[in-house]
Formats: C-alpha cells, sequence, structure tokens
C-alpha cells in the first residue's frame, strides 16, 4: 500500500506540473484575443520515462555536474536574459529504483545514459513561460538537444518580438487568409534561434467538411517568415477514401 501511495503521488505531481506548463492562456491584442501555451512543452521528454525523482535540493548533485550545467547556460545565454532564467526543479535517474516508474512498460523506451536533471524557464512575459531541462549523463555529458540560442553565435537571439506584434507579423503575410488565434514560443535548431509559431483561425474554404489549418513559424527576433506550413483536416464522415489495394 505504502509502494502503491508513493507510486500515485508521484504520478499526481507529474500531471499537476505538465498540466500547468501545458495550459492554455489568452492575451489581448487591440480588439483581438489570442491564445497561447508555454513554449517547449516536451522540454522533459528525456526524462519522463524514467525512474525519476524530485529533489529538495540541487546539492545532492555532484558538484562538477552542478558546475557544467551552469556553466552551459552561462555559455549559452546573455547576462541581462539570466536575471529572467528561474530554477524550477532538479531530478536524479535511479535505474534500479523501478518503483519510480508507474508504467514498467515505460522502461524499454527509456534513455539509459539520462542520471541528472536540472529544469528551468524563462519568463518571456507577466504569464508566458519558455521551459528547458539540461540532462546529463553520470560522467557530466550534456545529453539533451539543443533547445536555447547561442549568444556566441547570435547575440540577439533573446531579444525576441512580443506576442502582439508577432501576431501582426503573420498577420500581414499573403499566406494567411484569417486571422492568427493560437501561438507558442519554440527553438528551432536548423536556424538556431527562437522562431514564433502562429496559427491561424481554422476555415472552410467552399461549405464542404474539409477544413484549412495553416501556420507561419517567424523569427522571433525580427519577424522576418522562417517557414509556413499548410493541412487540411476532414470531418469523419466526408474523409477522402483510401485508395484500393492492388
Amino acid at each position: 500500500m505504502i509502494l502503491l501511495n508513493r507510486t500515485l503521488s508521484l504520478v499526481l505531481l507529474c500531471l499537476m506540473s505538465y498540466s500547468g506548463q501545458a495550459q492554455d492562456f489568452k492575451k489581448r491584442c487591440g480588439g483581438d484575443t489570442l491564445l497561447f501555451t508555454n513554449g517547449n512543452k516536451s522540454h522533459f521528454s528525456m526524462v519522463v520515462h524514467t525512474p525519476y525523482r524530485s529533489l529538495k535540493s540541487k546539492s545532492e548533485i555532484p558538484k562538477f555536474i552542478r558546475d557544467k550545467n551552469a556553466d552551459y547556460i552561462s555559455d549559452r545565454i546573455p547576462d541581462d536574459v539570466r536575471k529572467k532564467v528561474k530554477f524550477d526543479d532538479s531530478y536524479i535517474v535511479d535505474f534500479k529504483d523501478t518503483s519510480l516508474v508507474f508504467n514498467k512498460e515505460w522502461l524499454s523506451i527509456a534513455d539509459r545514459r539520462v542520471k541528472y536533471a536540472f529544469q528551468y524557464y524563462i519568463k518571456i512575459d507577466a504569464r508566458m513561460k519558455y521551459y528547458f531541462t539540461n540532462v546529463f549523463d553520470s560522467l557530466g555529458n550534456l545529453i539533451s538537444k539543443t533547445i536555447l540560442p547561442d549568444k556566441k553565435i547570435n547575440p540577439g537571439a533573446y531579444k525576441l518580438l512580443s506576442l502582439c506584434d508577432a501576431k501582426t507579423f503573420a498577420e500581414s503575410d499573403k499566406f494567411f487568409d484569417t486571422k492568427a488565434w493560437y501561438a507558442h514560443l519554440e527553438y528551432s535548431d536548423s536556424a538556431k534561434i527562437f522562431v514564433w509559431e502562429i496559427q491561424q483561425i481554422p476555415f472552410n474554404p467552399d461549405g464542404s467538411d474539409r477544413t484549412i489549418n495553416k501556420t507561419i513559424f517567424l523569427n522571433a527576433n525580427n519577424g522576418s517568415v522562417i517557414s509556413r506550413s499548410q493541412d487540411t483536416t476532414y470531418s469523419e464522415h466526408k474523409a477522402p477514401p483510401f485508395p484500393k489495394l492492388k
């Protein structure tokens, strides 16, 4: 019973944490309302399937690991922006303690290199946060993917357009047919910058059961278009037929 209660408590804490990070918020931009979420919601993906536990203090992690984590943040983020970086939690992973995993099947897809993790967020504005988690192996190698711009490569990478300015840039692009309704901030590994991902209001162009969904990815520093994407969804009873098998 004690083990069950412990496991359920861990799961509930995890769910509450994710629900807070994934929650939709509203922003007034002039006369319009724009929905947004916190950025980089997948930041914990390397840890979530491992047998991890939250630590009461970062001091439980070896100092040389803590130092490497601090050096990495210092190397990537400018001094003025680091003031906006908030420490959220730290974790240690122990694959010998499978009681820390709610579903044992998760272990089959867990990355067994994961040993330590530090979770942070950057305050983008009063309500929006950009999350990142630095993950290390037992030797102190950073094994999480890059989710922060490098200040040495792009010194202005952290000077971001406001959410409402990003909305204006997106709606001025001829690719959009309707106003923007949803946005969030992500890191582009190919462009090495933050990008605003802006989605327009889905629309039906011809009265049929198909809906057009368009998204623009903007350079979060200057509003230039990085890429555009479009997909079409259908109501269940009007989906296009599958091709016949030969």
